[in-house]
């Protein structure tokens, strides 16, 4: 947003198209505003699509979330079907010395983990909690083992990002959310694109432009920007040159993501995934077991398994 809304002036004009732009534009029509939705490419979703191939489901971003009572609020009033991790694979491991760990510390790594959690709270802390990260809170609770092999391939599998870039407002977030549960729509991701893209194209108050490229900000009191940061940040170069300088600051981390069939269902241990520290393997971060976790992955389950 440029600012907040001025509930004065009932419309809001939306640049991008992708899940944010979508979700904002329906619950600001839902509020009662006369929203225009422009988006410059030749599809909805952004990032987000699914795609069907003669062995199953290929996510090309998201793949399932936590969700919030709030989040699973709003997908029941959009319709969408989702479902939940397989009671008999809710397991995760943790890659360690070449193998698949429930419990990736030695003995004496946990003694030494009980031990510091019971002497954290008594430890002077050196930086105020707004310039902690999750390794400063790591170090003092964990200890260097429980940051290598627990927080690390955590945050990476969660967040993409390491404990020394995120600051411990993530707690602070997680706390306020409530109870999380891991889900996945039932058809793929683009169910989610596409209710929602039903839903303002029903919409009264909704007026939607795809292959819409805008240049300059209009005049509209109320903006809201939902593209990238460098997108946004070029739109705001002449109304805000220092909300333009913030925004081009902000750091994307380049992902690849790999759909992987075999045509031999597992044998091995199910769960989850399994998620790599760092110092283990780099720039991996972790496997999901699809279709050992949610329904409907694959379109044979006897003989087919996807990663």
């Amino acid at each position: 947003m440029i600012g907040k809304i001025d509930w004065s002036e009932r419309r809001v004009f939306v640049v991008g198209g992708g899940i944010s732009g979508l979700s904002a534009a329906w619950r600001l029509a839902e509020l009662g505003f006369e929203v225009e939705l422009h988006e410059r490419a030749e599809r909805w979703g952004g990032l987000i699509q699914t795609f069907s191939t003669q062995h199953g489901i290929v996510e090309s971003a998201l793949h399932s979330w936590l969700e919030t009572a709030q989040i699973g609020r709003m997908l029941d009033t959009l319709g969408v079907e989702r479902v939940s991790v397989r009671r008999a694979s809710r397991v995760r491991f943790v890659f360690r010395d070449g193998a698949m760990r429930r419990v990736p510390l030695y003995l004496g790594e946990l003694l030494g983990l009980v031990l510091r959690l019971l002497s954290a709270p008594g430890r002077s802390v050196s930086k105020p909690p707004e310039q902690q990260t999750l390794e400063d809170w790591g170090m003092r609770f964990l200890g260097p083992s429980g940051v290598k092999y627990l927080l690390n391939p955590m945050v990476r599998g969660i967040y993409a990002a390491r404990p020394s870039e995120l600051g411990l407002f993530i707690f602070a977030k997680s706390k306020r959310e409530g109870r999380r549960r891991m889900v996945a729509t039932k058809g793929g991701s683009q169910d989610l694109v596409n209710a929602l893209v039903d839903k303002l194209t029903a919409h009264r108050n909704v007026k939607l432009h795809l292959g819409s490229q805008v240049n300059q900000l209009p005049l509209s009191t109320n903006v809201l920007l939902a593209g990238s940061s460098a997108s946004s940040a070029a739109l705001l170069e002449q109304r805000s040159p220092e909300g333009a300088r913030l925004l081009h600051q902000i750091q994307y981390l380049p992902l690849i993501t790999v759909t992987v069939f075999v045509e031999e269902p597992t044998r091995g241990k199910r769960g989850v995934g399994v998620l790599f520290p760092e110092c283990e393997t780099g720039k991996t971060l972790g496997v999901l077991f699809s279709s050992d976790s949610f329904s409907g992955r694959v379109k044979d389950e006897r003989r087919v398994s996807s990663f």
